[in-house]
């Protein structure tokens, strides 16, 4: 879930990973940056104010950069919240398009201004979505509401406007036209005699596992769209985890092993992989059974009697388009094939590793097959895949070794390599630039792990089975 990415370039130094609140707290919240020292209020904050630093800071550090987007895309935030220890400073997202639309001014650096672009894009409003609306952005008919409409129904139509504009938290997630900012003061002011500034409600984080995160990842294709993603979640993970009436696993307890869960749960996680990936949708709950609509056009249904052999049972066509039906139809077949690819996969690697350890290959040429093949195309990042290559070839072997780093460049942003070591040689394998792939002396090395987060501990290789689709 790309999402979750931005937790991968923030400076872990500085902020808590969603893994490591788990045992910090018992809720967290999903526009909540939790940070580890006070030091960044002194550096970043006067008073309750960000400084000019934390804007710029969002837009050439990538893991902020992305954590920003993500709450874009979220229709229903309107600020993001830094945390220390319960002590909460809060900048509205009117605040960033605010500060982004006066910086452009002054900057040249295009990479920056496209960054800049893309925030900016996401300032959107649409006041065509209710019909009200139209006296805040149409002269004549402002004039109108104010000189010509009786009172209690100008009382009336002010009332409904501020309504849908609190709904849609407007006042705290735009940053608005000077004029239309005016007349809504103005409104305020002579016939509410309220504030329009009301805190908008929180919404609890759930923290699902890293391993169903990665479980649910594996067959996902970069292709999709968000329709689509929702359509293959909504399968992978019936397929990850097994409906029991009577579990009582939290979201933030699933695991691979620790799969039994309550239709409850299992709607919770689902709807927490929609909200981390920003696709919005409606939900109901009737009876033992959830609903979840997006689009108006597909509803997942979830229950007790949920059977997963069964899946498109539970995925419904809403409309008259035959094209959903289709698209659920080959979702599930790429999901299947997927599996089925994957069984032969690894039955090739029972053969590879039998082969290898005949030792029927010079080394030389052991170790240049071992090379072309972690570094092809997404490979090259995929510690994963590369731990399992080097497992088959060299696993047995204690002069051997492979680890994995992400480093920080000038930028602030993290690219990550690869350091095989043949007794005392090493190699680097450099994702960002395969021209660097050469051998280090043991300083350099130490160098680069000085500079660099080891991540060879985190690498688990487990095994994702499916059970289920038929």
């Amino acid at each position: 879930m790309k999402q979750l990415n931005y937790e991968e370039y923030l400076d872990n130094d500085i902020f808590f990973t969603r893994n490591e609140l788990k045992s910090e707290r018992s809720v967290i919240y999903k526009n909540t940056l939790y940070i580890k020292s006070s030091s960044f209020y002194k550096n970043y904050f006067h008073e309750n104010t960000p400084i000019k630093d934390l804007f710029i800071k969002f837009i050439t550090q990538k893991g902020l950069f992305q954590f920003l987007l993500s709450m874009l895309e979220d229709k229903n935030i309107s600020y993001i919240e830094f945390n220390y220890n319960d002590e909460v400073k809060r900048i509205k997202l009117k605040d960033f398009f605010s500060f982004y639309i006066s910086y452009s001014v002054e900057v040249r650096n295009s990479s920056i201004l496209e960054k800049i672009a893309e925030i900016l894009n996401y300032n959107n409003f649409d006041f065509s979505t209710n019909e009200d609306l139209v006296y805040l952005i149409d002269d004549n008919k402002y004039n109108l509401l104010l000189y010509k409409k009786e009172n209690k129904e100008r009382i009336d139509i002010i009332d409904r406007i501020f309504k849908y504009l609190k709904r849609k938290n407007v006042m705290e997630r735009y940053f608005l036209d000077e004029k239309i900012v005016t007349r809504l003061e103005y409104l305020a002011e002579k016939y509410l005699k309220v504030t329009t500034e009301e805190q908008e409600k929180r919404e609890q984080q759930y923290l699902i596992d890293d391993s169903i995160i990665t479980a649910l990842d594996y067959y996902k294709k970069n292709t999709y769209s968000k329709f689509e993603e929702s359509i293959y979640y909504f399968i992978a993970l019936s397929n990850l985890v097994i409906i029991n009436p009577i579990s009582i696993i939290d979201v933030n307890d699933v695991t691979l092993e620790n799969k039994y869960v309550s239709a409850r749960t299992f709607y919770l996680l689902f709807v927490t992989i929609l909200n981390d990936l920003s696709i919005p949708f409606t939900e109901e709950q009737k009876e033992d059974t959830f609903e979840i609509i997006i689009d108006g056009k597909i509803k997942f249904s979830i229950g007790n009697d949920f059977e997963p052999q069964n899946i498109s049972n539970y995925l419904t066509n809403l409309t008259d388009d035959v094209g959903i039906d289709e698209t659920i139809y080959k979702i599930l077949n790429e999901y299947k094939e997927a599996i089925e690819k994957e069984i032969k996969f690894d039955n090739s690697f029972i053969k590879f590793k039998n082969h290898f350890n005949k030792d029927t290959m010079n080394r030389y040429d052991k170790l240049k097959t071992f090379i072309e093949l972690i570094t092809r195309g997404e490979k090259i990042a995929d510690q994963k895949y590369q731990k399992i290559i080097f497992n088959i070839f060299y696993g047995n072997n204690p002069y051997y070794k492979i680890s994995f780093y992400k480093s920080m460049t000038p930028a602030g942003n993290y690219h990550f390599f690869t350091i095989m070591s043949i007794k005392d040689q090493y190699i680097l394998i450099d994702s960002a630039d395969l021209a660097k792939i050469k051998l280090v002396s043991m300083l350099e090395l130490a160098e680069l792990q000085k500079k660099s987060i080891d991540l060879s501990e985190k690498i688990v290789i487990e095994e994702v089975t499916s059970k289920h689709v038929q």
